[in-house]
């Protein structure tokens, strides 16, 4: 279940608040993929892609650019997190 916000708009920890009510069901999303057969990057990937829907639909130009690079770092990470999972994976 997803608690209310603790915190008044504004305030500097609201974010960080909501990430922790959050937390537990975004958790819950990824082990019910990545069990469904998605790798952990993959699923990553996905979440980051899903708000970053979010946010370009919210954001203004010179926003959407900045999350676009920050998506785009994300990625890139989540690729070379599988490729070294895959990489100690014993030979058949």
């Amino acid at each position: 279940m997803i608690s209310s916000p603790r915190l008044p708009i504004g305030h500097p920890e609201r974010n960080f608040d909501c990430e922790m009510a959050l937390e537990e069901e975004f958790r819950d999303v990824a082990d019910r993929a990545e069990a469904a057969g998605w790798s952990r990057g993959e699923v990553a990937t996905a979440l980051l892609s899903l708000a970053e829907n979010i946010l370009f639909h919210e954001a203004g130009e010179h926003e959407q650019r900045t999350i676009s690079d920050i998506s785009d770092a994300a990625r890139s990470n989540a690729r070379l997190s599988d490729a070294m999972k895959l990489s100690t994976l014993p030979l058949a």
